[in-house]
């Protein structure tokens, strides 16, 4: 498998596109009442790994850009977010509605046990 490194412009669209590709999915619940057919909750739960993918949702990468007072370790400036939503996706092969959001950082903020 193959490590991807994905940003999303937000956690939405990131949503959406996994729902597409039913990495991200709402269970039924059966309702309370005999002989009715089952009901949807908004009870969506992500599948994290399987024997093709796993997801790694990272969410906002922050900037090393703080500025701190080097004498009180007080906190002057706070970091600044990265633009987008951050995922890590290994996969056999990256799902055509993805290759779009594919990006390369020279230094991974975060990465898969056993990646180089």
């Amino acid at each position: 498998m193959i490590t991807k490194n994905l940003r999303f412009p937000d956690l939405e669209t990131w949503e959406t596109l996994a729902k597409e590709l039913d990495l991200y999915i709402n269970y039924p619940i059966p309702s309370e009442n005999e002989g009715e057919e089952p009901v949807l909750v908004d009870d969506w739960q992500w599948i994290f790994q399987s024997n093709t993918h796993a997801i790694d949702n990272i969410g906002t990468i922050w900037n090393d850009d703080a500025v701190w007072n080097e004498e009180t370790g007080e906190l002057i400036t706070p970091p600044t977010p990265m633009a987008g939503y951050h995922v890590n996706y290994k996969c056999n092969e990256l799902p055509a509605s993805l290759t779009s959001y594919e990006v390369t950082p020279q230094n991974p903020y975060r990465k898969f046990a056993g990646d180089p």
